[in-house]
Formats: C-alpha cells, structure tokens, sequence
C-alpha cells in the first residue's frame, strides 16, 4: 500500500480561537505571548489572507472545533423547533402468539416503563390541562363584561372567579392551566 501524505498536515491542522490566542497574548510570561504572536500571524494567513486573495468564504479554512459548532448548533435548532412524540410498546406475551394476553408481563413492563406511576400522579393530581388562550378562547363569552382587550390569563382568571371555582380545584401556572378530574 503505498500512502500519499502530500498536504496532510495542512488538511489536519486546527486553527485556535481569537479568545484562545488574547489569552495567551495576556499571560506575564514571556513564553506564551511568544506562542500568542507566532499563533495570531498564522491564523491571520491561513484565514484572512484566502479571504483577501480569493474574496469568497469557501477559500475560508474552518477548524474542527468550528465545524463542530456548527452541526451542533444546527441540531440545536432542529430538537427546539419540534415536538416529540414517544410511544411505548408493551409486548403481550413471550410466546408471540396472536390473541394471548399475559398479565403478569403487561404489568411488569407497564411498571418499569412509569406508565403507572404516571396515572397514579395524573389521577391524584391535575390531568386535565389547557392553555390561557385556549380557555379564554373557548369561555371568554360567559364573562358579563367585555374582555376582547385583555390578556388570556385575566380572562381565565376572571372566568373561573365568576364561576366561584374552588382555588383547590385548578391550578394556575405560567402559560397553563391545571383543573382536577372533572372540573371542564
């Protein structure tokens, strides 16, 4: 096999950042301002200089570290920009088989899931949840008064004061709200 190593370090060399190389620059030793200068002059080749000369970003040579900015930054605003979804899948039984139904199996999967424990707090706590706008939007006109210029959560908030809705029975959060089994 023979290799070919022609520009192989060029290809492979990582350029610092700015804030690496004004640190260094800002050091009292003698030693890392040297290593400051002699690193700034080379990215200022390797970066600026293919800018000037070419005058395109492509000529642009990007470090590892950038690059990898990048994507992850890129991913971030894919995860933040939708909504997942997951879905449980309970096998119900070992054998396979169409139509069987193993309780014991069901059960013990349903519990080292938390689907249970998620019932449990849902059921004791407050399952049925709906947004300010939602609720104002869908009971706003039970109010006596005008309320088309107020914000959603004066409007929940009044609709559930006129309505004499005990205080234990919902729970007002940030952009939510929180009601017992059987409140809406």
């Amino acid at each position: 096999v023979t290799y070919d190593t022609t520009g192989f370090l060029e290809k492979n060399r990582d350029l610092l950042h700015l804030d690496s190389i004004q640190l260094l620059s800002s050091c009292l030793c003698h030693l890392p301002r040297i290593f400051a200068s002699n690193m700034l002059n080379q990215s200022e080749k390797l970066v600026v200089g293919p800018l000037h000369k070419a005058g395109g970003a492509d000529s642009q040579k990007l470090s590892v570290a950038t690059k990898f900015k990048g994507q992850l930054f890129q991913l971030m605003q894919r995860l933040e920009s939708t909504t997942p979804h997951f879905i449980r899948c309970i096998k119900p039984n070992n054998l396979q088989s169409p139509g069987s139904y193993e309780q014991g199996l069901v059960l013990q999967q349903l519990r080292c899931c938390g689907v249970l424990e998620v019932v449990r707090i849902s059921r004791s706590g407050f399952p049925t949840r709906m947004s300010h706008q939602k609720f104002a939007r869908r009971y706003g006109f039970l109010l006596l008064e005008n309320v088309a210029s107020q914000d959603p959560l004066s409007v929940s908030v009044a609709i559930l004061h006129q309505f004499n809705i005990l205080p234990e029975m919902y729970q007002v959060g940030y952009t939510k709200l929180f009601f017992r089994t059987g409140q809406v």
